[in-house]
């Protein structure tokens, strides 16, 4: 064999791969900045727009990153607020460690552009009824085309305070997506969200500390009829607050307690009905019995009727496989009527009687 060919050999196997990746390289590199670029024009033009409907924008240190592997934006230290003035009624502000449009290459072609958010976030927004602050860590968002927000983080804590609610509720893996339609016709969905979390705790039951498991709640608001034109976070945009599902369990189990929610209310002033589905009642009993900081909380007749119930031989009717399903209206944002007579109306047999149905 010729050295001499086997050289020249070597040297074009070597001259293609290095032309390959050199070719490589050059469409990546192109791809990265054209792709950065038009990222940096999109955020931009956000902030413009931001600005241009009452919003103030700080941000750090803007910069490009991800090549040769991604692509992305990295902005340190953003912070949004937004005052209260006549034509928007509210007061809002975020602020985080960092916020990232972009990602791996294999991320933007499966789902198009994301948004990272590194570290911890926290966002509030203050109306004249509600007050409602959300801390994050490592929160990510996919905004799609339609208006729809996919979002997932480990952990989040949501405060609320309004007239009848003042809580703190832990999540521990949320998902979920928001539907947010600012022109949306009177009537139709104008925000709506679908949320999921593995577990829930409120500050009433901390002291306990009994989680909740697999809570979901769909909701929806509807565009006002008389006031569409209002701002997103004023409540006189809204008409009808809907509520597909407001579920949870009270144990991983499948013989655990679940209750679920469902109905309508008027909005802002939240009077309507809602409709209450209790699965495995008598482990909802035992739990509420044997622990301290729920039982206390109990009136002396329901703790004696819960008692009652659990030990005594149950009827056909309230057999323990059975579903509990009862009416609740709401007046005001009071549920009425209150939970012994509630409870009352289940002993009575005012439940789903379908299964009895020959």
């Amino acid at each position: 064999m010729n050295p001499v060919s086997n050289t020249a050999r070597y040297l074009k196997i070597t001259l293609v791969i290095f032309c390959f990746i050199t070719v490589v390289a050059a469409a990546d590199t192109a791809l990265w900045h054209h792709v950065t670029t038009r990222m940096q024009a999109q955020i931009e033009n956000e902030v413009a727009n931001l600005k241009a409907t009452g919003w103030s924008v700080e941000t750090g240190e803007v910069r490009r990153g991800g090549w040769p592997f991604g692509a992305w934006i990295d902005i340190q230290k953003p912070q949004l607020s937004h005052k209260n003035f006549p034509a928007q009624p509210f007061e809002a502000g975020w602020a985080g460690e960092t916020f990232r449009l972009g990602g791996p290459w294999t991320e933007i072609v499966r789902k198009g552009l994301t948004v990272s958010l590194p570290g911890r976030q926290v966002a509030r927004i203050i109306t004249s009824s509600a007050r409602a602050t959300i801390l994050t860590e490592a929160l990510r968002l996919h905004i799609s085309e339609d208006g729809t927000v996919m979002f997932h983080a480990p952990s989040a804590q949501v405060a609320v305070a309004m007239d009848l609610v003042d809580q703190t509720v832990a999540l521990s893996r949320p998902s979920g997506r928001i539907l947010i339609q600012p022109q949306a016709p009177a009537g139709a969905t104008r925000l709506g969200l679908d949320v999921l979390s593995s577990t829930l705790s409120t500050s009433f039951l901390n002291a306990a500390k009994y989680p909740l498991h697999n809570a979901h709640l769909v909701v929806a608001l509807t565009t006002s009829s008389t006031h569409p034109e209002s701002p997103l976070f004023s409540p006189e945009g809204y008409e009808r607050l809907l509520v597909q599902t407001a579920s949870f369990s009270m144990g991983s189990e499948a013989t655990s307690a679940h209750l679920s929610f469902s109905g309508e209310l008027t909005y802002p002033a939240l009077n309507g009905h809602l409709t209450l589905s209790l699965l495995n009642w008598h482990d909802a009993a035992e739990k509420i019995l044997n622990i301290p900081r729920l039982q206390s909380s109990l009136a002396p007749d329901t703790r004696v009727f819960l008692e009652r119930i659990l030990h005594a031989t149950p009827s056909s009717g309230l057999a323990e496989s059975h579903p509990v399903v009862a009416e609740v209206s709401v007046v005001n944002g009071h549920a009425a009527p209150a939970l012994e007579q509630l409870l009352q109306t289940i002993s009575t047999q005012k439940i789903d009687a379908s299964h009895l149905r020959e």
